[in-house]
């Protein structure tokens, strides 16, 4: 018969599953200062800039048509034919002053042809 040597039972080491809270980084208040000063100076430069003038989709009566009825020296909202339309009922400007047809709908844009009304 043979005998066989048994270790002795080691217990496992006890693991603190419990978490600790990191206390958060204080703020000073100069750099807090710092940040309100640069955004204030942001918002006051943004506010105060030009428009870009050279972006912005401008009009030069004489050399751009009508969308609506394709004349020359005026635009849609000034179209003789939108202000007869208007009166005869057959078209009315919603309350952001686009031109709707009389049900409220607006213009498709699959209307065949290169101005609304031709």
């Amino acid at each position: 018969m043979r005998i066989s040597s048994v270790e002795p039972c080691q217990a496992e080491p006890v693991v603190d599953n419990t978490i600790t809270p990191v206390p958060a980084p204080a703020i000073k208040g100069e750099d807090i200062s710092t940040i309100l000063e640069k955004f204030t100076q942001m918002l006051v430069s943004a506010m105060t800039a030009k428009p870009n003038t050279n972006i912005l989709h401008t009009h030069v009566l004489g050399k751009v048509n009508c969308h609506f009825c394709g004349g020359k020296g005026h635009i849609l909202p000034n179209c003789p034919l939108v202000l007869k339309y208007i009166d005869e009922g057959k078209i009315h400007k919603n309350q952001e002053g686009c031109v709707v047809l009389s049900s409220g709908a607006y213009i498709p844009r699959s209307v065949p042809g290169r101005w609304i009304l031709k």
